[in-house]
């Protein structure tokens, strides 16, 4: 079976878009238009189709113009609600990281509009989480769940504020998962200073920003190709990567097995031949992980999502996830203990702690 033709595409970018003319003198126009769709990755591919001068058949250009031009419009909107984020951030004396979407964008993608975005993340310092939480909420963001915010503040790594003119996700860690945490004060001490639109932000640094975007696929069963093509676009943009210093922090952040995951895909399904073999090798987790990562994350089921079509499959698969015996059972056991805290504090509300309602 040929691989998707959403997979055939991302395969010769960036460095060998050259090749496309040949590539979709063959390419089934249907199908791609389909998958870009599903991945959020309409946008990228028009420009890029514009950009060699390739025509499609007229019914799927357009097709493909309404996806893109609506994607870039989602963009644009949370673009704004970015900007205002970092205007009031600002005047509260706090310089967030920027964690994927625009920051990822802007930088590696030809036009930040290409780059899917479902909301606005950044990542604070825990010290300065109540004073950022304040500081949105002065943009009529607020949490839709007090019980969930609370129990976000004890178990999980972020604060989820929404309102009309999106969401923001207050980040205080990287990430929780796996049996392990992306610890928050570690990434932010790490991050650069940059800017933004005559503002100051701050980004991850290089080698931790593989491993977060890597991670955080991981973390979503690489359910959006354009996560693993961010990886991609960053590796390309980016020969000089420290290869030992990304294998030592997945070590000490115990997200080898993750990380594992994102890169294999991206080598398997993309072409991304700038992940060198040994890097893989040092990251292989156990023989039965490797082949339950090769059998859920196979070509066809990378573009059609087939490992997470029901909640069953993804509580199965996530714990083959983590990086050795003990963070997988540690894993299993939080969410466990999570499901049964939701079932009781659910059943006797006036015995349970509210925040176990989370």
């Amino acid at each position: 079976m040929p691989p998707p033709a959403l997979l055939q595409f991302l395969r010769v970018l960036p460095e060998h878009a050259d090749e496309l003319p040949r590539l979709m003198a063959a390419m089934d126009a249907e199908a791609l238009v389909r998958e870009a769709t599903h991945h959020g990755l309409a946008a990228y591919v028009l420009h890029t189709l514009q950009r060699w001068q390739q025509v499609l058949p007229s019914e799927q250009a357009l097709e493909l113009r309404k996806q893109g031009v609506s994607l870039g419009a989602k963009v644009f909107k949370l673009q704004r609600l970015l900007e205002a984020c970092l205007d009031v951030l600002a005047t509260a004396g706090i310089v967030p990281v920027l964690l994927k979407g625009f920051g990822v964008g802007k930088r590696y993608y030809p036009e930040p509009y290409l780059r899917p975005m479902g909301d606005v993340d950044i990542l604070v310092p825990r010290a300065q989480l109540n004073a950022s939480v304040a500081a949105l909420q002065t943009l009529g963001l607020v949490s839709p769940d007090a019980h969930l915010e609370a129990w976000a503040r004890e178990n999980h790594h972020h604060v989820l504020l929404h309102g009309e003119r999106g969401t923001v996700e207050v980040h205080f860690h990287g990430l929780t998962g796996f049996g392990t945490t992306l610890d928050g004060e570690e990434l932010y001490a790490r991050s650069v200073e940059a800017e933004l639109s005559g503002r100051r932000v701050r980004y991850l640094k290089l080698e931790d920003e593989v491993i977060y975007l890597g991670t955080h696929a991981a973390q979503h069963l690489l359910q959006r190709l354009s996560w693993v093509f961010d990886l991609k676009l960053i590796l390309a943009a980016h020969p000089e990567l420290d290869w030992a210093e990304v294998l030592a922090s997945a070590r000490h952040a115990g997200v080898q097995t993750p990380l594992y995951t994102a890169l294999r895909a991206l080598v398997r399904g993309l072409g991304g031949t700038q992940v060198p073999a040994y890097v893989l090798e040092a990251l292989r987790p156990s023989w039965v992980q490797a082949r339950v990562i090769d059998e859920v994350f196979s070509e066809q089921r990378l573009v059609y999502s087939v490992a997470t079509t029901t909640k069953w499959r993804t509580y199965a698969t996530l714990p083959f996830l983590a990086s050795g015996p003990v963070r997988m059972a540690r894993f299993v056991a939080a969410n466990v203990k999570h499901a049964a805290q939701r079932k009781v504090a659910f059943a006797f509300p006036r015995v349970f702690p509210a925040r176990w309602r989370g």
